[in-house]
């Protein structure tokens, strides 16, 4: 009786031992066929770069930040010369005055947009600008010492010209808060214009002069609305607390605060944690304290050439740069402390005069 039962049982695992030989054979382990390769890693959001005559898209690569041509769209009617977005149409701007349209396809490639280039800025321009809720467009167009307001379409993408914002110097950048109600508009040394933004129409508010000997050149406001930071085009970063009912700025102890010479344009990361200045000497970091002053974070981080535009991504792992005639875009990594870390550049065909990231 007990080797009877000793045999079934050894019987029963031989069964259970070929079975399972049987089922590793079907699920592939005894098969020849090559098992399918993982997917490629989703790019980590887009980029679009202009240069004097051609826009070109980008995806970014979530790991090194590098970024992969995306395609190549139609030419320019006219010098590029600053490109913008609202992550669904990208928008640039040539020296005519001419802006061309472009919808951003499901495949992340560039469509122009029926209508396109739409004409109704003055010459003479460099910079074009979308405000956060991607409603409107502004241009400001420094010989005229105008704002050039425009209406997005959002189904079309298509733009619907304003009323031009007469403002009291040469206009040289635009910039709106996050909560889309107050437009800044720095004017070199004739200060800073503060406008409130009503249905896309710009209604004058006041003139904000420049600190000490300091100039207006570029406006950068952190996420939450609560700090203002003007590059001075001399050696400073001006900082203010902004009024959340009018706009107005009211300058934070102990600013301005230094930068290097030539301070340009600026970055904020979209933590808010972090402030990037752009100077001749390179790239100045600093991090943005509870109370709005700035600390400095590290070393400049010299350049061949001075950074024209700074763009940093939306997750905010990267940020870029266009710099004086250079044919490439450079690339750096934020670190979590805020540090840059230098990466391979871009090579470009031309000298790009703009780029703008996007998801």
């Amino acid at each position: 009786m007990r080797l009877a039962r000793e045999g079934k049982a050894l019987a029963r695992w031989i069964l259970l031992a070929d079975a399972f030989l049987v089922c590793l054979f079907l699920l592939g382990c005894g098969s020849s066929s090559t098992p399918t390769p993982p997917p490629p890693p989703a790019p980590l959001g887009h980029a679009y770069v202009v240069t004097g005559n051609t826009t070109y898209g980008y995806s970014i690569t979530a790991a090194t930040g590098a970024l992969q041509s995306v395609n190549v769209s139609a030419g320019l009617p006219g010098v590029g010369k600053y490109i913008t977005s609202n992550g669904t149409y990208v928008y640039v701007l040539v020296d005519n005055g001419l802006i061309t349209a472009y919808k951003i396809n499901s495949d992340f490639t560039l469509g122009e947009i029926a209508g396109s280039p739409f004409s109704g800025a003055p010459n003479g321009v460099a910079f074009v600008a979308v405000d956060p809720a991607g409603k409107y467009l502004f241009v400001p167009a420094p010989l005229n010492s105008v704002v050039e307001p425009y209406t997005i379409i959002a189904a079309t993408g298509a733009l619907t010209a304003g009323n031009l914002a007469a403002t009291p110097a040469g206009p040289l950048t635009v910039t709106v808060d996050p909560q889309d109600r107050f437009v800044y508009v720095p004017m070199d040394s004739g200060g800073t214009e503060l406008f409130q933004l009503n249905g896309g129409a710009l209604i004058d508010v006041e003139t904000i002069p420049p600190l000490a000997s300091g100039k207006s050149e570029f406006v950068a406001i952190t996420p939450n609305g609560q700090f203002a930071y003007i590059a001075d085009g001399v050696s400073g970063i001006a900082a203010y607390s902004v009024n959340s009912s009018t706009g107005q700025l009211t300058p934070i102890a102990s600013t301005p605060f230094t930068a290097g010479p030539g301070t340009s344009t600026l970055a904020i990361t979209p933590n808010g944690k972090f402030l990037y200045a752009a100077t001749t000497a390179g790239l100045t970091s600093f991090t943005i304290n509870s109370d709005g002053t700035l600390s400095a974070n590290g070393p400049v981080l010299p350049l061949s050439s001075p950074a024209v535009v700074l763009s940093i991504e939306p997750t905010g792992a990267y940020m870029y740069a266009t710099t004086v005639g250079a044919s490439q875009i450079s690339v750096f990594g934020i670190q979590s402390s805020g540090l840059l870390t230098q990466l391979p550049v871009v090579v470009t065909p031309s000298v790009p005069s703009g780029i703008v990231t996007t998801y």
